[in-house]
């Protein structure tokens, strides 16, 4: 991550702010996002939802 070679990429700044704050808030108080699949009744497809646009959180045991 703190490469002294110039120009190296660093991991962290793949993320987006957005998925920054989710991780940040996820090792700061021990939670993580609770994402349930969902149906899609038109082709009968499961979707799954973006976890780090879940708004229910919940504890990691």
């Amino acid at each position: 991550m703190l490469s002294p070679l110039p120009g190296a990429m660093c991991l962290a700044s793949r993320l987006t702010p957005q998925q920054f704050r989710a991780y940040l808030r996820i090792l700061t108080s021990g939670h993580a996002p609770d994402v349930a699949p969902e149906l899609d009744t038109g082709n009968g497809h499961m979707i799954i939802p973006d976890p780090l646009l879940s708004t229910k959180w919940t504890s990691i045991e």
